[in-house]
């Protein structure tokens, strides 16, 4: 079973995030939203409250991470020294990303 993690930040949008996450499990892939801020309820471009699955110092390696677009989603996720190793040994390691519009 495929294991993968949506990176979530205060400002994602929506659309992007919720939907890669109810799509993948319905295909029986483990996915867990993995939280880029300091707790675990992130709020949306939107104003759409979510809980993560998980904090960003608790995720491992995975075979697929995804990065929503959104603003100021987006900004966050760039600003995260962390977000930026974790994009840079994917690309050395030839391990896919699914970056979404403004990501």
């Amino acid at each position: 079973m495929a294991k993968i993690y949506v990176f979530l930040a205060d400002g994602f949008e929506e659309i992007e995030g919720l939907t890669v996450v109810d799509v993948l499990r319905r295909a029986g892939a483990e996915v867990d939203m993995v939280s880029v801020m300091d707790g675990k309820e992130i709020t949306g471009a939107h104003g759409i409250k979510v809980e993560a699955d998980r904090m960003l110092d608790e995720a491992g390696e995975a075979d697929l991470y995804v990065i929503p677009g959104g603003m100021p989603g987006t900004l966050h996720l760039e600003q995260s020294s962390t977000v930026q190793e974790i994009l840079n040994y994917c690309i050395d390691h030839d391990i896919p990303v699914g970056a979404i519009c403004a990501a």
